[in-house]
């Protein structure tokens, strides 16, 4: 049957003449199976005033008309509306009725900033107003009806410069500079009330990789900068970043939500669990944070705040504490040595070793045998010979003590047994 109306009657005679005549009926054809889920069930509706008509493709977008509509004409929905992954169309030459003010939903969208494009071209806000963007679904009103997408929101070039302030304005008067450096800036041509910006950072030198906000209101024309700073005059202990975030036009009570997320290099040496973000705000606040995950070269954290000042990262080093290695080799002799329990070791060619090692062992040999022979207790403490040797070797200082003590222990008992084989001797 074809789409639109159709009207019908049943007629009736018999053999005598008898002819009977039912009233009209209208029947109204709209094609629409090829739509799924919320779509419109049109079997159940009054075809002329349908309020709160829905189609959609549950894979790809969804239209919901705010307008009440009537389809009394009919419509070939299956031909003349396209609901496909990032496109939405509706010929509105084809059916008038529907186009009408309507919510649109794409789904499984890719983009971090998406803006609406409206037969490929930016659309005017006074046709598309952005409602939401949230986990890949773009949410947005429009007045009438063509073809709708969406693309990527395009970020204004980054700037990078070096903006030099004298400290000499603090009651110190040291003389140091205050450096500051634009890292990363974005323009905003709109941002909707309640919209979700994200913006996704990358660059070299900068520690935040995400800053995400949603304002109260319609703000136009808006600029935002990250700005990385050195020697701020209000510094903070075991700093590992400071950073700025300033907006032009946007102040802290139009943000409804704000957080950043950020990231720490994992050869920096600070400790995981000690790592901070902090907000200065007549005087340093830490903020609370969430570990993200980690990867070969970073720790990746996130905070909530509550608007936008100073910040610094913070965290903890680990502390280089000495331990003493003290043993007896014999006669009262006792070598105690100090080291650090945390140290590199350095690699230096086989042959090299070997050269030092011998003169280290005669060396030591030398101050033993004199040692021994004038019968005094030695004490060796925070031996610098071990420390250095140590470290040119290859050993840590705690494994070059332990040799240097084996090696005394067998030159003194061997000592001792020639000592004693020259008194039998006698």
């Amino acid at each position: 049957m074809a789409v639109g109306p159709h009207n019908w009657s049943i007629n009736c005679s018999d053999q005598a003449g008898n002819i009977g005549i039912s009233a009209f009926r209208k029947v109204v054809v709209v094609r629409a199976f090829r739509f799924n889920r919320t779509t419109t069930d049109f079997t159940t509706i009054n075809i002329n005033n349908i309020t709160n008509l829905t189609i959609e493709n549950s894979v790809a977008g969804k239209i919901n008309f705010t307008q009440a509509i009537d389809l009394g004409a009919g419509g070939d929905i299956n031909r003349y509306v396209n609901i496909s992954f990032n496109r939405i169309e509706l010929n509105s030459t084809a059916i008038p009725a529907l186009n009408k003010s309507a919510i649109l939903y794409l789904y499984n969208l890719t983009f971090t900033n998406p803006r609406i494009l409206r037969d490929g071209s930016v659309c005017l806000t006074t046709i598309c107003k952005k409602l939401s963007y949230t986990k890949g679904t773009l949410k947005f009103n429009v007045t009438q009806f063509t073809v709708y997408s969406a693309e990527e929101t395009p970020s204004a070039p980054a700037e990078s410069v070096t903006i030099s302030e004298s400290k000499a304005e603090d009651v110190a008067g040291s003389g140091i500079e205050i450096i500051k450096k634009i890292i990363y800036s974005h323009f905003f041509t709109l941002i909707e009330a309640d919209e979700e910006i994200n913006i996704n950072i990358n660059r070299k030198g900068l520690a935040v990789t995400k800053v995400a906000f949603e304002v109260n209101q319609e703000l136009n024309d808006v600029s935002f900068s990250i700005i990385v700073v050195q020697n701020p005059s209000n510094s903070i202990d075991n700093a590992y970043q400071y950073f700025e975030i300033e907006f032009d036009k946007i102040f802290n009570i139009n943000i409804i939500s704000s957080s950043i997320n950020f990231k720490v290099r994992k050869d920096s040496g600070y400790i995981k669990e000690t790592i901070a973000l902090n907000k200065y705000k007549s005087g340093w606040i830490q903020l609370p944070i969430r570990f993200v995950k980690e990867d070969s070269n970073y720790y990746y954290y996130e905070s909530d705040i509550d608007g936008y000042s100073l910040f610094a990262i913070t965290g903890e080093k680990p502390l280089i504490e000495e331990e003493i290695i003290e043993e007896e080799i014999g006669a009262g002799k006792i070598i105690e040595i100090k080291v650090p329990t945390i140290e590199k070791k350095i690699q230096i060619p086989r042959e090299i070793f070997l050269v030092l090692l011998i003169t280290f062992l005669l060396f030591s040999f030398i101050l033993l045998l004199i040692q021994f022979h004038h019968g005094h207790e030695y004490v060796y403490k925070e031996t610098y010979i071990s420390k250095t040797f140590g470290k040119i070797t290859g050993y840590s200082q705690r494994e070059f003590g332990k040799l240097y003590v084996r090696k005394a222990k067998e030159i003194i008992q061997k000592k001792s047994k020639s000592s004693i084989k020259r008194k039998r001797n006698n």
